[in-house]
């Protein structure tokens, strides 16, 4: 068989032709016949996200996220500790403190932060919960550094988290009014909550060990 190419086979088009095409495909007028077929196409199209949304509106509700929470736990994911939780561990050991990683607590107050359960970072028995802050994705208004350089801290209006096809948008003040919820869930509980920003762990080492070491010995007090 020949190897040559015949007709329009694999040949590309030019955007000149591409263009002409949308072009004629714009302004093409469908027949009855086509409308016909078209119609209950786009009222699938039509209840689907109708569905999407009542879906929405199902799983979002308190009981809902509860069962999705709980099954969660069941599940098993294979995610690497990042370098500040690798840093706060190796504290932990170096102290000589036993700790459990990634910690799931029941939170009893939805209305403060909108969250069923909370993972903690590094759990030390038999009360202190260990959390690491991003400096970014829990919107450090601090002055920090990040590699090697400062940087500003993050205003309450900065967003942090937007998409327009899911409809989601969350500005700083709402992480951090999320974050300090949890903390105040946690500690009404009767734990003691530490916090601990990515730069701190990096940059400030020492201070942040000593918190942890203060945490403890209060506890065993």
């Amino acid at each position: 068989m020949s190897d040559k190419v015949h007709g329009l086979k694999d040949r590309k088009k030019s955007e000149e032709t591409r263009r002409k095409t949308r072009k004629t495909n714009k302004n093409k007028a469908y027949s009855d016949l086509s409308k016909k077929e078209l119609t209950p196409w786009m009222k699938r199209k039509r209840n689907t996200e109708e569905v999407k949304r009542k879906l929405t509106k199902y799983f979002n509700r308190p009981e809902e996220r509860e069962k999705l929470s709980i099954n969660r736990l069941k599940q098993k994911f294979s995610i690497k500790d990042t370098k500040p939780e690798k840093i706060l561990q190796k504290i932990c050991k170096d102290a000589k403190i036993q700790f459990v990683k990634q910690k799931s607590f029941k939170l009893d107050n939805y209305e403060w932060h909108h969250t069923i359960r909370s993972e903690v970072d590094v759990f030390v028995e038999p009360n202190i919960c260990l959390f690491v802050d991003g400096d970014w994705w829990h919107t450090n208004p601090k002055e920090y550094m990040k590699n090697g350089r400062r940087r500003t801290g993050i205003k309450p209006d900065t967003t942090i988290v937007s998409s327009a096809r899911r409809g989601i948008k969350k500005v700083a003040k709402d992480i951090i009014e999320k974050d300090d919820g949890i903390t105040r869930d946690l500690e009404s509980q009767g734990y003691i909550v530490l916090r601990f920003w990515e730069s701190d762990l990096i940059y400030d080492t020492e201070t942040c060990c000593q918190r942890i070491i203060d945490a403890v010995n209060k506890s065993q007090s």
